[in-house]
This record gives C-alpha cells, structure tokens and sequence, in this order.
C-alpha cells in the first residue's frame, strides 16, 4: 500500500510536470508564429508599395505621351521632358547647321526642351547649354531604362513629396512648393531625373530668378540643370553681430502650392532632411 501511494504521488508529480511545461511552451511558440507572420506580411507590403508607385508613376507618364519619344507632354505645358537614345546625339546652335555643333549628348542623358521647329527641339542639358537637337527615334527615347531602390515623387497636382527607399516608405506628404503651370519661365520639368549633386553653400545659396528677383535658400539638391530640392527662401538678419536665418514666412505659406520659379521648394526642416539622407543617383519621379 505504501508503495502504491508513493506511485501515485510520482505520476501525479510527472503529469504536473508536463502540464506546466506545456502551458508555458506552447503560448510562446503560438505568439512566436504570429509575430514572425505579422513581419512576413508587413516587409510584403513595403516591398509591393514601392513597386507600386513606380509602376503607377510611369503608367501616368505613359498616358500622357502624345508621342513615343516624349515621356511627358501637356497642351498647358511649355517644357517637356525627352532622353538621348545613344551617345553622340548632336546639339547644334543653329538648325541642321553641321558647323554650328555645340556639343555630342550622352546616351540616357535628360533633356528639357523648350520649342520645336522644323523637326528640331530647343533643349537644355543637365549642364545648362542649350541647343537644337533633331526630334526623332534615332536621337531619343521615352523612358530611361534603370530604376533606383531610392524615389523622391514629387506630385505637382498634390503639392507633395512621397519618400521611399530599399522597400520602405521613408517620408511621407512633405508639403512642397513647385513651379507655376503654363509659364515657360517658372515651370519644374516634369519626368525622371536623378539626383546629381548636393551643392555646398553652408550660408545659403543665393538664387537670381527670371523676373529679376533674387532669394537665398538651404540645402540645394540639384536633379537636373539649374533645377533644385531646396528650403523655402530664407531672411537673414543681423543680431549681436551674428547674422541669424530663418525661413520667410510668406513664402513658407505658400508651400501646397505652385509658386516657386521651377525648382521645388520644402520648409527648412524637410531640406535638411532630404540633403541629409538622399544618396546619390536616387531617382526623382516629377509627375501630375
């Protein structure tokens, strides 16, 4: 009797075992799947979100191209947007004038144009040398070919800037300010540029625009031409023989919507944010 008493108790104590063990296994592995599920479905939709927008911003391109060299043209648009086919693409200064060469384009490179006339279209290159260059499918393309894991998609119709970068979304509605629709002098190129360079101006880099005004402004990052992602334009004033900065607040107002001279602006904060963290080459999606 005794002996099947202390049975009793061992089995007793092996079965308590078990059952503890398994109610402090078994949530762990059951909360365990889920969250390993929840990140499998999260990383998921990043990745699809950033293939999305790029699918989506070149649909939109696409829709509106009246030809198949030009990648973005629009009846209230002076500037369109076209990309050099092979390398050297010939800029004259005067139409078809073989003697009047300015300059051999490389392939993929961006061109702005401005007129056409004659089969030829006035342009600017990304070093600001303007030039006639023959429209056709020898000459250029619609659509450049690589695609960057960094977007800055700046919506003109929207006034805002979406970030994303490596299948994340970095930033999200940045308020900007672009150039004004249906004015040569002011419009922001629309199409696929990348970023060139962060210009260094630790003071502020100062701007003449067409109208003959003139505005500093922070943390330029240029994208093509003399064409900038760059603060709003600043003051500086003079205090304890220290010159302090600060953003113009009627032209901060002004950001969500067009009234920049055709670069895009941003407050100061999302400048130095962008000039900070944009890597080079990242590519900018300028789109209605």
């Amino acid at each position: 009797m005794r002996f099947n008493g202390i049975s009793r108790f061992l089995l007793s104590c092996l079965i308590s075992g078990i059952m503890a063990c398994f109610f402090i296994m078994v949530p762990s592995f059951l909360f365990g799947s889920v969250s390993n599920q929840d990140k499998a479905i999260e990383t998921s939709a990043k990745v699809v979100d950033e293939i999305s927008i790029k699918k989506q911003v070149i649909n939109d391109m696409q829709n509106q191209t009246k030809d198949n060299i030009s990648i973005f043209s629009l009846d209230d648009c002076f500037k369109k947007t076209y990309y050099i086919s092979q390398n050297g693409v010939k800029m004259y200064k005067k139409i078809g004038d073989e003697s009047s060469l300015i300059k051999c384009l490389d392939r993929d490179s961006e061109i702005v144009a401005y007129e056409e006339k004659d089969g030829y279209i006035y342009c600017e290159d990304n070093f600001s040398v303007k030039g006639w260059v023959k429209k056709d499918n020898n000459n250029l393309k619609a659509m450049p070919l690589g695609l960057s894991n960094y977007i800055i998609d700046v919506d003109l119709t929207k006034q805002i800037i979406n970030i994303y970068g490596n299948g994340n979304v970095v930033r999200k509605n940045i308020a900007c300010s672009t150039g004004i629709l249906n004015n040569a002098d002011t419009e922001t190129p629309v199409g696929i540029f990348k970023v060139k360079k962060k210009l260094v101006y630790p003071n502020g880099l100062k701007l003449n625009n067409n109208d003959g005004t003139k505005e500093t402004v922070m943390y330029p990052v240029q994208f093509f031409s003399n064409y900038l992602i760059h603060s709003v334009p600043i003051d500086e004033t003079h205090h304890n023989n220290k010159v302090e900065q600060e953003e113009n607040k009627v032209e901060k107002s002004k950001l969500g919507k067009p009234a920049s001279h055709g670069c895009v602006r941003v407050s100061m904060d999302d400048a130095k944010w962008i000039y900070n963290n944009t890597p080079q080459n990242a590519e900018v999606y300028i789109h209605y």
